[in-house]
């Protein structure tokens, strides 16, 4: 099987798993009768039994088992455990079709003729022949298949929709049943409540082939239509976690309702998570939650268009170790103290996202030992503060592009261990970078931990160069209130130098090793604001391909504040 189907209903229990009809003794049943357990049901036991011997049950309820097409003898019935399967869930699309020379054991998924006309279970192991058989179509009779025997089970179209769905959508990707690239399709009137953590932890799928749940229109199946509103709730001090290599589409998670510490998590095994168009909340009351995005460093997480819900001010999106991207977030609810939480080993980018529900702290770091925290194209609530806490590491790495309150695009702020660098609108170069309208420069300023040999880097300037085999000469204005040397600041250039290959070729202001530092050249260039020092820095380079100039600027000066003109110009 490729695909899986899941429903319930937790509340009114009108469709879905628990819409089925229970298993009762003494009455009977005929092929293709399908019930659930009688009796009460264990969290993650539901399961769909289809009647594949005729008979009448017993005065008491068999002993159930739970693997995928187990066989349970019911006194005078034979019942074979079905969850999930696209035939009894009216889907023949995706029912395999009976295949010549294929050994088939009793645990087999349902089959179909070839005609797709009537469906079929293997009622006695064996390998088919080299040909079709002739069926008996029957309802409860069999036909023999060389050393296989097959029990028609009904025709096409006697099944519905969601006839015989998995419960928990977290139970069919546990071993024996979703292989890895499957797919479980869950119902939007899917709504599935539990006083206990969600654990997605399968290992079945790979990072290749990720098992997929995507929730899906239930009015056909196959489905052909994507939804948005399956949900999944916990309650209590509860998690939700995600270990597991999987694709999310549409689902709505819901965790915790208490007042001690739940969160959304991936924790304790390696996660590669995809979620697309998905929500996750965080219950309302209770002391301390998080989305703890990844807890191992060897982890990735993206979310893709998807919305969290803060329920309390203490929440925050946290993101402790692993790769974890944000594309096109938006946040709801409480608006949070610190919206965003760093710690160790994390690489956290954030992309094309509405924020403005954070007004406090957007992003708090904690200690991080190595860690890299991107916002691009964000927009802010009014006077949030973008960063607190430090960066005790010399690893640590916060940027913040075009990111704010107010309909501007030049907006820049790059956190570093050994200083900062903010856009800035008063002590610009005159015809300098501009956004059309506002002349804007960014201001470099150092701690006391910048030098030579750890210098703190701008963001790349880039510009497309359409010139080879000719000198060129890569020029970015500075200025300050101290004249910089070579040994302070510098400026690098890298160029497709190599007409033979595609290798980069770098070329650099900076001072050699043992050479003395070098006044950097002054410049006439006229600057708002009145510094007192205007300097140039210039790299000669000869391109021999046409292609992208980047520069890089570099500060090495520690305690100092230099402004640069994001404008690089090449003649």
């Amino acid at each position: 099987m490729t695909v899986w189907y899941c429903e319930d209903d937790g509340t009114s229990h009108t469709f879905g798993w628990s819409a089925l009809t229970a298993r009762a003794n003494g009455t009977a049943y005929t092929v293709g009768n399908i019930r659930k357990q009688d009796g009460s049901v264990t969290l993650g036991n539901e399961r769909a039994y289809m009647c594949v011997v005729a008979g009448t049950s017993g005065a008491g309820s068999p002993t159930w088992t739970y693997t995928m097409g187990a066989s349970i003898t019911d006194d005078g019935v034979t019942w074979r455990e079905v969850t999930g399967q696209p035939a009894v869930n009216g889907d023949v699309t995706n029912t395999v079709v009976w295949a010549t020379g294929t050994a088939y054991v009793l645990t087999s998924a349902i089959i179909k003729n070839t005609a797709g006309t009537y469906y079929f279970i293997c009622t006695t192991a064996g390998t088919s022949g080299g040909s079709e058989p002739s069926w008996d179509t029957t309802t409860g009779h069999t036909t023999a298949d060389n050393t296989a025997t097959w029990t028609c089970i009904g025709a096409v179209g006697a099944f519905a929709g969601y006839a015989a769905p998995f419960a928990y959508m977290q139970t069919p990707t546990g071993t024996g049943f979703m292989a890895a690239g499957d797919t479980l399709y869950v119902s939007d009137r899917h709504v599935q409540t539990q006083s206990v953590s969600f654990n997605l932890t399968s290992s079945n799928g790979t990072a290749d082939l990720p098992l997929r749940i995507i929730c899906v229109d239930h009015t056909a199946t196959p489905p052909t239509a994507l939804a948005l509103t399956a949900s999944v709730s916990t309650t209590g001090a509860t998690y939700l976690r995600f270990c597991i290599y999987v694709y999310l589409y549409g689902l709505v998670f819901t965790c915790g309702s208490s007042s001690n510490l739940s969160g959304l998590a991936g924790a304790g095994l390696t996660n590669d998570v995809i979620a697309e168009h998905c929500t996750f909340n965080l219950g309302a009351s209770f002391l301390l939650g998080y989305i703890d995005a990844s807890a191992t460093y060897a982890n990735k997480v993206i979310m893709n268009d998807c919305t969290v819900h803060y329920g309390s001010t203490t929440h925050t999106l946290g993101a402790n170790g692993g790769n974890v991207t944000f594309n096109r977030l938006t946040l709801t609810g409480s608006a949070p103290n610190n919206a965003f939480n760093t710690n160790a080993h994390a690489n956290f980018v954030v992309n094309d996202s509405d924020l403005s529900l954070a007004t406090s702290t957007l992003v708090t770091t904690n200690n991080a030992t190595l860690y890299r925290a991107v916002f691009s194209n964000c927009k802010l609530g009014a006077g949030v503060t973008l960063q607190s806490g430090t960066l005790y590491s010399p690893f640590g790495d916060m940027s913040f592009y075009n990111c704010s309150s107010s309909n501007i695009n030049y907006s820049y702020r790059r956190i570093r261990y050994e200083g900062t660098v903010d856009h800035e609108l008063t002590t610009v170069r005159t015809s300098g970078a501009s956004d059309g309208t506002t002349s804007i420069s960014w201001k470099a300023v150092t701690g006391s931990t910048a030098s030579f040999g750890k210098p703190m880097d701008l963001a790349p300037i880039a510009q497309w160069n359409e010139t080879t085999g000719s000198a060129l000469t890569a020029t970015v204005e500075i200025a300050g209130a101290a004249s910089l040397t070579n040994g302070d600041i510098w400026l690098e250039i890298e160029y497709l130098g190599d007409a033979a290959s595609c290798v980069g070729s770098v070329v650099s202001s900076r001072r050699g090793l043992l050479a003395t530092a070098a006044a950097v050249t002054t410049s006439s260039a006229s600057w708002g604001g009145s510094p007192t020092y205007k300097q140039k820095l210039q790299c000669a380079f000869t391109p021999q391909e046409k292609g992208p100039v980047v520069a890089r600027v570099y500060v090495a000066k520690a305690s100092a504040t230099v402004y640069v003109d994001p404008m690089m110009t090449i003649a």
